[in-house]
């Protein structure tokens, strides 16, 4: 628990760090801000995709919600504890949620490769090196690629609220104000932005 207080008002909220007495506030919280959902990316030239194609999903799958759908099945993750893995370095929230997941499956995975980015996770991937955990918010804002099959994972270790706070204290300049005004009016399930 990092957060000491929190203020609600009718039109933003704040609320302060613990450790550095810092205040945040959002505008608007119901709207500044996206679900997340990691998935696992799988290079389609790995042989295991051929016996899990009842999980599979594409690109296109994902820019149509499917994978946001309770029906759409979930891989177990222990099918995958044989194969190479790109991680992003401790510390990070998407590397914390992986690891849960592959404990959660009771497996160590093989860590090939050890990134700062998921950027350079999905990049490393798309060329075969390993699998890699991915947020569905950064696939739907690249080019589709067939190059990758995407697995539904566990919703439990891998969704996660994202908003878009800034500090109370500093100054917003003009751009600033406006990419909070973009990001507010933009769908983050279909990728719409209405101006």
């Amino acid at each position: 628990e990092r957060i000491s207080e929190v203020e609600i008002y009718k039109d933003h909220l704040d609320f302060k760090e613990k450790e550095s007495n810092t205040k945040y506030r959002t505008d608007n919280p119901d709207r500044d801000g996206f679900k997340e959902q990691l998935l696992l990316a799988v290079p389609r030239s790995c042989s295991i995709n051929e016996h899990l194609t009842k999980y599979q999903l594409t690109a296109k799958d994902l820019q149509a919600q499917k994978h946001q759908q309770d029906d759409f099945p979930i891989v177990p993750l222990d099918h995958f504890s044989q194969e190479p893995f790109l991680f992003l370095r401790s510390g990070n929230d998407t590397r914390h949620r992986a690891d849960k997941l592959c404990s959660h499956y009771s497996f160590t995975p093989h860590i090939v490769l050890k990134v700062d980015q998921q950027m350079t996770a999905y990049s490393l991937a798309r060329y075969g090196v390993g699998l890699a955990f991915i947020s569905d918010w950064v696939i739907l804002h690249m080019k589709p690629d067939d190059s990758l099959i995407y697995y539904r994972l566990d919703p439990e270790f891998t969704s996660r609220d994202v908003s878009i706070f800034y500090k109370s204290s500093r100054y917003l300049t003009r751009s600033m104000q406006e990419f909070l005004r973009i990001a507010g009016e933009t769908d983050y399930g279909t990728m719409e932005h209405s101006l």
